[in-house]
């Protein structure tokens, strides 16, 4: 959903309203998602090369997507007929817990420390990727501009 020109080497990105997008809230919401893989990169790079020789005590980072789960019908009206609909499509946010249980709790992800970190993981335990995500120069971009960013806010 984000566009090739997406540049997080630019401070205004963070500020953009996604205007010449079709649909500029989700949208808004894609390029979010984008900037988390590229921290998620950018942080494990950054964790790897700063405890290099303490390969035991490796720290992994992973951002994930739950999938598709429902935590709002019941506050729309007719809760019950919505939740009944949503349920055909959705799943409980006991099951779409499961990821985010996997990714923090899973011994094969500990065990496969190097195939799981800098990761972005679908329902259940899923990798993927794309060359956007895996771009260790936009995410080295990212993570300065973000840095940037907050030292005008005083941060």
């Amino acid at each position: 959903m984000t566009k090739p020109t997406t540049d997080f080497g630019q401070v205004d990105i963070f500020q953009g309203d996604c205007k010449t997008y079709m649909v500029p809230s989700f949208a808004r919401y894609a390029v979010s998602k984008y900037a988390m893989n590229l921290w998620t990169v950018e942080l494990q790079r950054r964790l790897d090369e700063s405890l290099k020789g303490a390969a035991s005590h490796k720290i992994l980072v992973t951002s994930l997507h739950p999938g598709a789960v429902n935590t709002f019908a019941h506050y729309l009206p007719f809760s019950r007929f919505f939740h009944s609909l949503f349920s055909l499509f959705m799943t409980s946010p006991d099951d779409g817990a499961s990821t985010s249980l996997f990714a923090a709790a899973s011994p094969v992800v500990r065990a496969e420390a190097e195939k799981y970190g800098g990761q972005y993981m679908l329902p259940v335990g899923v990798l993927t990727s794309s060359k956007a995500t895996r771009d260790t120069e936009m995410a080295a971009k990212l993570w300065n501009t973000t840095e940037s960013f907050l030292q005008t806010l005083d941060i």
